[in-house]
């Protein structure tokens, strides 16, 4: 029985793995089609606007594909875990990319974290992944004039890492289920979501054994806690 289950989830990855990839080439194409047309010269206002449009729908499609692959990748063990990462000049690399959205809400980020506080044998690119898709989310689910804060601390030799926001929380009948791939809730409505950024962020947490914990209350906020094993920590 447990071998059987283990080959359906293999199977699984598999299929996973080679649609993205096949998917990756036709929306490639189209879109080259589409930069082609815009370049005609006779082409008119209405037909730019259905471009646009149909240049929106493949740019969410290539993005559902790439996360997929990136999920796959993570789960048939193709990264390398060989980097040291300094966690605070990571944050500052993801706040430089994406603090323009944090004006846009006037939303405030503080950041508590030691200089010293370094990783080893981890993979850069992808705790990248995971610190911007929790900040992300901070982002998009908090309200005007909000607030996210990253903490550490040390429980049990191991280092803990929260991200705290002041946004609209997560109902307990949801809680269960956040991390299940393109599982959309009432708060993501209003959202351009599909469901995967937590996905991602429990493979590639994973990946590095790091567990998530998540504690929330609706209309109060959430925070995204990962403990990190102390071997992964450099001393």
């Amino acid at each position: 029985m447990i071998e059987t289950i283990a080959d359906k989830f293999q199977k699984e990855r598999e299929f996973i793995s080679n649609a993205s990839h096949e998917l990756m080439t036709p929306i490639s194409i189209l879109q080259s089609k589409i930069e082609n047309m815009f370049n005609e010269e006779d082409i008119s206002d209405e037909l730019k606007v259905k471009l646009l449009d149909m240049q929106k729908i493949l740019n969410r499609l290539k993005t559902i594909t790439k996360t997929l692959l990136l999920i796959s990748q993570i789960e048939n063990d193709q990264f390398i875990k060989e980097d040291e990462v300094n966690l605070a000049d990571l944050l500052q690399e993801i706040y430089d990319e994406i603090s323009i959205r944090m004006e846009e809400k006037d939303i405030s980020f503080a950041v508590d974290i030691s200089p010293d506080t370094t990783l080893k044998g981890v993979n850069k690119f992808l705790l990248f992944n995971l610190f911007f898709n929790l900040v992300n989310n901070a982002i998009k689910y908090n309200r005007e004039g909000g607030e996210i804060r990253v903490t550490e601390e040390t429980v049990n030799k191991n280092l803990i890492i929260s991200v705290s926001d002041t946004g609209i929380g997560i109902g307990a009948e949801e809680l269960p289920h956040i991390f299940s791939r393109f599982k959309k809730f009432k708060r993501s409505l209003l959202q351009d979501s599909f469901g995967l950024g937590l996905p991602i962020v429990k493979s590639i947490a994973g990946f590095h054994r790091i567990e998530v914990e998540v504690v929330s209350e609706k209309d109060r906020g959430s925070t995204f806690k990962l403990v990190i094993p102390a071997g992964l920590v450099k001393k």
